[in-house]
């Protein structure tokens, strides 16, 4: 119960933290449109770092890459495109790092049409307790549903980072 009041009252410290922070990039459009686990690709394309890692007919999220100084712990940037016509909100279950069960701080709410950067924050102290000096690979999947009715759009399959 306390490690849950803690997690939620750093989630909304960053949510707040966050909402005017972001980075455009111009991100070239593929599709990669499949029902097996997926996994980063890098591309070099005027020197930035391209990485779909999801893409369905409802959203579209790409990696942006990993910031290790925050204040809470390493944060992973993704910019996130919703396809639909509905208000979408995006959690993050079932994440590990490294082969360790950690908690993340996310969350996305994004109306149609409109892209969003975000953030997955890993807290130093889980990381620590873990003994995670360095993220070697981020494994997770999301759970994408409507922000008016909460009705679940869609899960995804294991996503795997390896930062």
């Amino acid at each position: 119960m306390n490690k849950n009041f803690t997690i939620c009252a750093a989630l909304c410290i960053s949510v707040g933290l966050l909402a005017g922070c972001g980075n455009s990039n111009d991100l070239k459009s593929t599709e990669n449109n499949t029902d097996a686990a997926y996994t980063t690709e890098k591309s070099d394309s005027e020197n930035t770092l391209e990485n779909i890692i999801y893409t369905s007919e409802n959203i579209k999220v790409t990696y942006l890459g990993i910031d290790e100084n925050k204040i809470f712990g390493p944060e992973l940037k993704l910019q996130i495109e919703n396809l639909s016509e509905q208000n979408i909100s995006l959690s993050i279950k079932n994440s590990s790092v490294n082969g360790a069960m950690i908690d993340t701080l996310f969350y996305a709410d994004i109306t149609p049409g409109k892209t969003a950067n975000k953030s997955v924050t890993f807290l130093k102290s889980d990381l620590e307790d873990n003994n995670i000096t360095e993220i070697d690979t981020f494994e997770f999947s999301f759970n994408i549903y409507n922000s008016d009715t909460l009705e679940n759009i869609e899960d995804t399959d294991m996503i795997t980072i390896n930062p």
